[in-house]
């Protein structure tokens, strides 16, 4: 909705611009008018919320609880609908780092257990 209107009042641009034709310039008041109704703006700002809204919900957004030696534990990530929850890459080891895996295992089965809030951040752009 919102891009059809836009491309509206570039066509009542162009035609402003052509010779002033009567038939070309009534097109261009109808059109203006249609542009500045009041049910039109709701419509357009109502579009460009729904745009919006549908932007966040493409973007990926993470977030993971930590030892205190930094070791990721719980780490969740949500893209548009859908959220993917796993254990921390602190799992990943040789057989000689099992008992430091299930310590691991053991402080993300309580934090699962106890319920665990956290902050959705969203990935780093480009510019930062």
């Amino acid at each position: 909705m919102a891009d059809s209107l836009k491309m509206l009042a570039e066509v009542s641009d162009y035609l402003k611009r052509m010779p002033a034709v009567p038939a070309t310039l009534q097109l261009v008041r109808r059109i203006d008018k249609h542009l500045e109704d009041p049910k039109t703006l709701v419509a357009q700002r109502m579009a460009e919320a729904r745009e919006k809204e549908m932007d966040l919900r493409k973007q990926t957004r993470s977030a993971a609880t930590y030892t205190p030696a930094g070791l990721p534990v719980l780490q969740v990530q949500v893209c548009g609908e859908k959220v993917t929850l796993k254990l921390g890459d602190g799992y990943l080891g040789s057989a000689a780092e099992y008992p430091q895996r299930q310590r691991l295992v053991s402080l993300a089965m309580r934090q699962l257990h106890e319920g665990v809030e956290l902050p959705l951040q969203a990935p780093p752009t480009a510019s930062t």
